[in-house]
């Protein structure tokens, strides 16, 4: 076999990793959809994967001591080699942390080979056949080697009931929590879930960028791997934002810098201390006026490249985002319908949380009341339909005549549509000038918690 198509050492990695347990073998299945014992071209390799898969059925863990005693149990540990054959796959495989990435490359060659051997059997196909024939006969082999093996749409019972009941013991359909102040956020949507797609409503001036800089603040600080596409702000305006969110400090006074209205002398510290945070945070910013979707994955890759992950993907806003020049449609509804398909595909390729900003048109603020409706998605109602979460955000103080009224700081969060949790309102106060959220008393809005 030639070498480009197989790669022992490996595989020899992968199998020590799922030896070593700690969800090794979960991260194989999760991460290579796909992944089959022929993957493997050494038998021994095979036998031991098989080994594993009814471990991992049988819904015990799967690692060096379940693994051999399901061997012992069946009485086949002399079929690899012995105890020392799993021991010493354990002994030269340090850690299992890369191991998603070693079993993609396996499923690559694994691929390859398939190819080859369609080439190799049209070689040796009956030459009897004229050339339409034996063209249509590839054509078909190739489709159903495209089912076999790129098809995870569909799952029989046995598969679904396992993927299950895993899901649950494990925790992995929970949302993942900001806590502090975003607890009433948390408690109403039951957190951030990965994968899925978000919309955040709200008219011009209503705090979008606001919210969701500290909403980052809030994953920044669980150690969360955050991008954050900027279409109307510059990394350093975005960058001001997050550090007075940080420091509690106005951002026009962090503008101003050393002027006398600017930071004073005792907040320099604070200032220097909460900037080296931000460069020790997983934390990255694509600001591009009208980004492609192309643009927005290259800068997710761009962050994996950097943390290892990416957990939140904001978004600001969609109306900005455009299409590849190839997939453009002279109707902009469908661009945006387009645009929040594959910005939701984006979420499922990457296992992450994308929240996408979505501007409300003017005629909104006509309305006697303002608040934000799930019909109202300016230029297109289906950018709603790809999202798991659509939230609307509404300042009464935006639209206040009286001008005691212009200052009340309470903020609606309205949960439109929430596939994982409920729909109601949120009560939050809200500090635009520095980013802040607080919590509020959710029967009481007026006093804060």
């Amino acid at each position: 076999m030639k070498p480009h198509l197989a790669n022992p050492e490996t595989e020899a990695l992968v199998i020590g990793g799922i030896l070593l347990g700690n969800g090794g073998l979960d991260r194989v299945l999760e991460e290579a959809k796909g992944f089959c014992t022929e993957v493997f071209t050494i038998d021994i390799y095979q036998e031991i994967y098989r080994a594993a898969i009814a471990v991992y059925k049988s819904s015990e863990p799967v690692d060096l001591m379940s693994i051999s005693e399901w061997f012992r149990d069946n009485e086949v540990l002399d079929k690899i080699g012995g105890y020392s054959t799993l021991t010493d796959l354990v002994g030269v495989t340090v850690s299992n942390a890369n191991i998603d990435r070693q079993a993609r490359l396996l499923l690559k060659k694994y691929k390859m080979r398939c190819l080859v051997n369609i080439g190799y059997q049209m070689v040796d196909s009956d030459p009897s056949l004229t050339y339409e024939e034996s063209l249509h006969q590839a054509i078909n082999k190739l489709r159903q080697l495209e089912m076999d093996i790129e098809d995870n749409s569909f799952h029989n019972a046995e598969e679904m009931s396992l993927s299950l009941w895993n899901c649950i013991t494990q925790g992995k359909l929970k949302g993942e929590k900001l806590g502090n102040e975003w607890i009433d956020f948390d408690n109403m949507t039951g957190g951030i879930f990965k994968p899925s797609l978000g919309i955040l409503m709200a008219a011009s001036s209503m705090g979008k960028t606001s919210w969701m800089v500290s909403m980052t603040y809030a994953a920044l600080s669980k150690g969360y791997s955050v991008l954050f596409v900027s279409c109307e702000m510059s990394m350093e305006q975005i960058n001001i934002r997050l550090l007075s969110r940080m420091t509690g400090i106005d951002s026009f006074r962090i503008v101003r810098g050393q002027d006398f209205d600017g930071i004073q002398r005792s907040e320099w510290t604070i200032t220097s201390d909460k900037t080296v945070e931000i460069a020790e945070a997983k934390w990255s910013v694509l600001d591009h006026s009208s980004p492609t979707i192309a643009e927005i994955e290259s800068a997710i890759k761009k962050t994996i490249t950097l943390y290892g992950h990416i957990d939140i993907v904001f978004v600001d806003y969609i109306q900005m985002v455009r299409l590849d020049d190839s997939k453009k449609d002279r109707q902009r509804s469908r661009e945006l319908e387009q645009i929040s398909r594959e910005l939701r595909h984006l979420a499922n390729t990457y296992k992450c949380f994308v929240l996408v900003a979505s501007q409300l048109p003017k005629e909104v603020g006509d309305r006697v009341n303002k608040r934000p409706r799930i019909t109202d998605t300016y230029e297109s109602s289906g950018i709603i339909h790809s999202a798991d979460l659509v939230c609307g955000l509404y300042r009464p103080a935006h639209y206040a005549e009286k001008e005691e009224d212009k200052y009340d700081p309470i903020l609606e969060v309205l949960v439109l549509k929430d596939k994982n949790g409920m729909c109601g309102t949120v009560y939050q106060e809200v500090d635009l000038s520095t980013c802040t959220i607080h919590r509020v008393d959710q029967e009481n809005p007026t006093r804060r918690i």
